[in-house]
């Protein structure tokens, strides 16, 4: 009959003969053992990846989300290009205002002075009056007749 002891005694002789085989404490083997096989699953299953080299990309990014530096970058922005749209669009603006007021004086001729007269001016800063009512404007396009329009005409001159 086995010893009631009998699978702990083979266990232990099979860890004296991996610490006289090793040189060290079988439990330090058994670890390294399971670290290795972790290691090799590991290299198996997983790519590594470097992380990405310094980039123009990352500093400009740290300096525009900075909480402080970056609202004065949005700033600066904002009046660059608020300089850049109105100093272009000083230089185009005679030559699209002289464009919409021979586009207006043929409308003019074909529909009349008084179908276009908010937009016919001599002065075209004067084009398009500030703040046209929306309710006058629906008016005057749903009335056909030139009575109404002529109405319209009037009651537009004495507003504005």
């Amino acid at each position: 009959m086995e010893h009631k002891n009998y699978p702990f005694g083979r266990i232990r002789h099979f860890q004296e003969r991996l610490e006289q085989a090793h040189g060290v404490p079988s439990d330090d083997v058994i670890s390294a053992e399971r670290h290795a096989l972790a290691m090799n699953l590991f290299e198996q299953t997983s790519t590594v990846i470097h992380p990405p080299k310094k980039d123009i990309r990352i500093a400009i990014d740290y300096w525009v989300m900075h909480k402080f530096f970056g609202y004065l970058i949005l700033a600066v922005l904002f009046y660059g290009f608020f300089n850049f749209i109105f100093g272009v669009g000083g230089y185009i603006e005679g030559p699209l205002i002289g464009l919409f007021n021979q586009w207006v004086q043929v409308l003019g001729g074909y529909l009349g002075k008084e179908v276009c007269r908010f937009f016919y001016q001599e002065d075209s800063s004067k084009a398009l009056p500030e703040g046209l009512p929306l309710s006058s404007l629906i008016w005057f396009l749903s009335s056909s007749d030139s009575r109404s329009l002529k109405t319209w005409a009037t009651c537009q001159g004495q507003l504005f």
